[in-house]
């Protein structure tokens, strides 16, 4: 199973706000992640953590540099 990295939820508050900021839909923005999670490689708390990141990036909870500061990779196994 994928685990997705600080840098990568980073990535993507950066990419939501550039989405939000050219006039896309949350539920749009939310469908997207869902199907990254389509083929099962990514896990449900690692989905559950990029809808969190998409929502509170696209109604400005947090800022991407807020949630890649607060962020923390697990350690490689």
């Amino acid at each position: 199973m994928a685990v997705v990295t600080c840098d990568q939820l980073g990535n993507v508050a950066l990419a939501t706000e550039q989405y939000r900021n050219e006039g896309e839909p949350l539920q749009v923005l939310l469908a997207e992640v869902d199907k990254l999670g389509g083929d099962g490689k990514i896990t449900k708390d690692d989905m559950a953590l990029m809808r969190k990141t998409v929502q509170e990036s696209y109604d400005r909870t947090r800022t991407p540099l807020e949630i890649r500061k607060e962020c923390k990779d697990v350690p490689a196994k």
